[in-house]
């Protein structure tokens, strides 16, 4: 059930929310402040997250929509995200909009493994083989298009890596390429289960991730994970 709030809102968790005359929504520390004119707030996760819908004017052109998604994770946050987004929730609730962007490979893991991934806000890390099992390598093989598996190794980076170019930096064990300026990807890596369209972009390794406003996730080194972003970031380098 969608339910939209008729008075503004003041927080959300710990997020500050305030009301004035802004082009769109901005963070500043713990206070977002939204557009006061032209817009939908719909309250998710009990009042602490909700989506957010404004309209941006240009001369001689029908307003743009914008999406948004904010409010408390472990600290205030606020994301643009796309419209299929916004619309999987205000057409089939808040389950579907939450488990909509979860990686799509995340979600598959979950099930098949029965297990819960790990998480540091846009980032989700599930445990897919111990490092040194050598049943691993197999699975990799399959899921890599070039099938360069048995020339890569799961090297311990000297320094922390960004992983998607984000501010999540990994350090620890990472089975990938670094690309200017820190970022690290698994090349080429698209599980064998997903079709083309479903490919994502992933990082396969294992350490410790530590990011501003989150909780530092210290990962079983003794595991291999699947890091993947969440879906639907209008700006994924940009997000909170």
């Amino acid at each position: 059930m969608v339910t939209i709030i008729k008075s503004l809102p003041k927080k959300a968790g710990k997020a500050k929310i305030n009301w004035d005359s802004v082009d769109e929504p901005i963070r500043e520390g713990k206070d977002i402040i939204l557009p006061l004119q032209d817009t939908v707030y719909l309250p998710l996760a009990k009042g602490e997250q909700f989506l957010f819908k404004s309209f941006e004017h240009e001369s001689y052109r029908a307003p743009r929509e914008n999406y948004w998604f904010g409010g408390t994770d472990e600290e205030p946050f606020l994301v643009q995200i796309e419209k299929d987004a916004f619309n999987t929730f205000t057409n089939n609730g808040e389950e579907a909009f939450y488990r909509s962007i979860k990686p799509f490979f995340v979600d598959f893991l979950e099930k098949i493994l029965n297990i819960e991934a790990e998480r540091q806000g846009d980032i989700f890390a599930v445990p897919i083989g111990e490092r040194k099992n050598k049943g691993i390598q197999s699975f990799l093989t399959q899921s890599y298009i070039s099938r360069e598996y048995p020339k890569l190794e799961l090297k311990k980076n000297q320094n922390s890596l960004s992983l998607f170019g984000t501010r999540h930096a990994l350090n620890g064990y990472v089975l990938g390429e670094q690309h200017p300026g820190g970022e690290v990807t698994s090349p080429h890596f698209k599980p064998f289960l997903l079709t083309n369209s479903l490919e994502e972009r992933s990082v396969l390794g294992t350490g410790i991730i530590k990011a501003p406003d989150h909780e530092v996730l210290d990962l079983n080194k003794e595991f291999i994970y699947f890091m993947a972003q969440t879906r639907y970031l209008v700006n994924p380098k940009e997000a909170d």
